[in-house]
């Protein structure tokens, strides 16, 4: 496609629509950046089998080559949190989750923010249960790219780096998979209660078991929040329902129906500002929001989603996955768009949009082994994998002018906002994918895995009132390979290098579209420790990431490329000190930068170079009529700066927190304590228009010290 250098035309309305797609647009003159027993986890459609109730890490899983295995066999890292770790840290949201594993960040503060996954600096994409998802909000205001309540997951499970052999069209950080609960044979009942500071309540219902003699086990599983904020006016509420039931059609064959449906609604909220000096504007405060009291967003979710597994032999199995899901958003937010002066100009945006998404998975996996060669035994776990999937995105925006607020006082003033033109956007994206991937073992301790893919995506846009319309074909291939070596029983060295793609589009002040493929590509080394009965695991692993052709603007809206790069150390240790401590520890060390253009040796915003936390367990009582234990986490990262062009500095921050837990027969107490330091921490988001220097930066303030009290009845 032609590329030119004139300025763009400004997309801002739709950027967080293409962002939660994987695409990119940059509007001018902005960038936007988007042990015990062993685990078995069939990813990415999850099935999850032989779990330990009591166990925080794993030591087989599939999310790197979609059949069951053993971790020591896999030339990469894999990190998985259990629902056991989220139930003990009564975490409600997947930012509260990933503090458990190195290098993950959550770029989100309250309900309306930009839910994106940071890994290694980079944005990554969200799966759940293998289905792709990314709904956006033309606003700006309010992307969701991943579930913002836990009550239905069972475990989240991290790839770090590019994985385009699997998952085809991708961001670089890498794939976040949240698994669901599924229907169990037994019968289990869960009723709980939270209620928490800052007026925070919910209820979780969770019903599985057998339906009379037929081969059908049921799950369903509902929860309500209704919640303030420690931020002005900030509230949120929501209704959320998965009922799902598991036909066993044969002692070989099986048919998974699962439903969701979620209704909700929150106060859109930006955060707080800063200035291009770096320092916090006056008004600024943790509780203090540039919005009005009317802002108000309703969200609709409603999905399904079926799976097939059938096993034709011991050593080949096959299996189908078909998924639709439908969201719609509407609603009211006010933004501050530019600084005058003292004023921050605001404009009131409304939204009316809805998002359609359709996936289908067929996986089929061989084993065989080969004659020996040179008195080596060679066996081959051969996938031959194939996905569609299609996005139709339908976004209706108008804007108009606010009044002003005075950034020291946060008054009211008398100059309105410009708002951008109302607009019309639709863009309807496809993908289809063929891969081949080969684990190949020889002898008993030497393991390489190869893989290769082919693929085709389209993409067919249209907005008014603007002249951009039309569309793309794109191909492309992705490769992985790796080496694992064991060492012995407990220790294995590794290397692998990995790419992935992406699409990135936008238009010229003439409406022309410029295109351009993002490609990401890693080299990772690093080694794995499993002690005897697994009492410990450590992982850990350098490696350098590089995103290329990344299009920026500079302030005057020029457009030029440049290379996104982070490299660095991490780890990641789950210890059984004694029976009755359990510790687990994280530490990444990081450097990021850009390698020319205006942003040139920048850091990557939301990148502290040192990061890192401790949980620790500790059993004081427990036999067979109650339990007794205490806990104990502590989370840390260094400086870091809140958008790609440095001006503000984030300041380095420890989080601790504390509880207790009881049970006593079928009831279950739970008092959490969170920030208990009262440490002033901040969340970094996605920030447009950073090479303005009228731009606004903002961040969102950490929640100060807060309590959570739960209570759980099991029958």
């Amino acid at each position: 496609m032609p590329k030119s250098e004139t300025a763009l035309i400004d997309l801002k309305p739709i950027a967080a629509l293409i962002c939660g797609l994987g695409l990119s647009i940059h509007p001018a003159p902005a960038q936007v950046n988007s042990g015990s027993e062993a685990v078995t986890v069939i990813l990415p459609e999850y099935i999850v089998k032989g779990y330990d109730q009591s166990s925080y890490s794993s030591t087989t899983s599939q999310i790197a080559t979609r059949f069951d295995t053993s971790h020591h066999e896999l030339p990469l890292l894999v990190n998985v949190i259990s629902d056991y770790l989220l139930e003990e840290q009564q975490a409600v949201t997947p930012d509260e989750a990933f503090a458990n594993i190195s290098n993950v960040e959550a770029h989100v503060g309250t309900p309306g923010q930009a839910n994106q996954v940071s890994i290694r600096g980079f944005n990554s994409f969200t799966f759940i249960d293998g289905f792709r998802v990314g709904n956006s909000n033309s606003s700006g205001v309010a992307p969701l790219s991943y579930p913002y309540d836990l009550a239905n997951i069972e475990r989240i499970e991290v790839l770090k780096g590019p994985a385009g052999t699997l998952f085809g069209r991708g961001l670089p950080g890498g794939v976040v998979n949240f698994v669901t609960k599924k229907p169990e044979p037994e019968t289990a009942n869960l009723f709980q209660a939270q209620v928490g500071s800052y007026d925070f309540y919910r209820a979780v219902a969770d019903s599985t078991g057998p339906i009379d003699t037929l081969p059908l086990h049921y799950r369903i599983i509902a929860t309500a929040t209704d919640s303030a904020s420690y931020r002005d006016r900030v509230e949120q509420n929501a209704l959320r329902l998965y009922p799902s039931i598991d036909w066993q059609i044969s002692p070989q064959s099986s048919l998974l129906l699962q439903a969701s449906y979620t209704e909700a609604s929150y106060t859109p909220d930006q955060g707080s500002l800063f200035l291009a000096d770096g320092s916090a504007a006056g008004a600024s405060s943790r509780s203090y929001v540039y919005g009005q009291s009317s802002d108000s967003i309703d969200n609709r979710e409603y999905g399904l989603l079926s799976t097939f597994e059938t096993e034709i032999s011991p050593d080949h199995q096959f299996k189908a996955q078909f998924g639709a899901r439908r969201t719609t958003e509407s609603g009211r937010a006010t933004i501050g768009t530019e600084l005058s002066g003292n004023d921050l100009l605001r404009v009131v945006r409304k939204s009316d949009d809805s998002r359609n998404d359709f996936h289908l998975q067929i996986d089929d996996a061989h084993r065989f082994e080969l004659a020996p060669i040179a008195g080596f035994e060679i066996e081959h776990q051969i996938l031959l994998t194939a996905n569609w999937q299609m996005n139709r995105n339908a976004s209706d925006v108008k804007e108009s002018a606010a009044s002003s607020i005075d950034i020291r006082t946060g008054a009211n003033s008398s100059t309105p906002g410009i708002p951008d033109p109302s607009t019309d956007f639709r863009l309807d994206s496809s993908d289809a994918g063929i891969g081949l991937q080969d684990l190949v073992t020889i002898g008993h301790r030497l393991h390489a895995l190869f893989a290769l893919r082919y693929d085709y995506s389209q993409l067919d846009f249209d907005l008014n009132p603007y002249p951009f319309t039309g569309k793309l074909d794109l191909e492309n291939t992705s490769f992985r390979t790796g080496l694992i070596y064991e060492v012995n029983s407990s220790l294995s060295l590794f290397a692998n290098y990995g790419t992935a793609y992406r699409p990135v589009f936008r238009t010229n002040n003439l409406g022309q579209s410029l295109f351009e493929t993002q490609q990401s590509l890693q080299e990772e080394v690093g080694f794995k420790i499993v002690s005897p009965e697994n009492r410990v695991t450590l992982n850990a692993a350098l490696y350098h990431l590089t995103n290329q052709d990344v299009l920026i603007t500079d302030s005057f809206g020029v457009p030029t490329r440049s290379d996104q790069v982070s490299y660095g150390f991490e780890m990641d240790l789950s210890a059984r000190l004694s029976a009755a401590t359990t510790l687990l520890f994280n530490y990444a060390y990081t450097e990021s930068h850009y390698t020319k253009g205006p942003y040139e040796d920048n850091e990557l915003f939301g990148t502290p170079n040192h990061s890192g936390g401790i949980w620790l367990h500790h059993t004081l009582m427990d036999d067979d009529a109650q339990n007794l234990s205490l806990n104990f986490g502590l989370n840390y990262h260094s400086k870091q700066f809140a958008s790609d062009a440095n001006l503000v500095t984030l300041p380095e921050a420890f989080q601790l927190s504390a509880g207790i837990q009881y049970q006593s027969g079928p009831w279950t107490y739970r008092l959490q304590g969170f920030n208990l330091l009262d440490e002033t921490d901040y969340v970094p988001v996605e920030n447009l228009n950073v090479g303005s220097p009228n731009a606004p930066i903002y961040a969102t303030p950490r929640a100060p010290r807060n309590f959570r009290i739960s209570v759980s009845y099991e029958f």
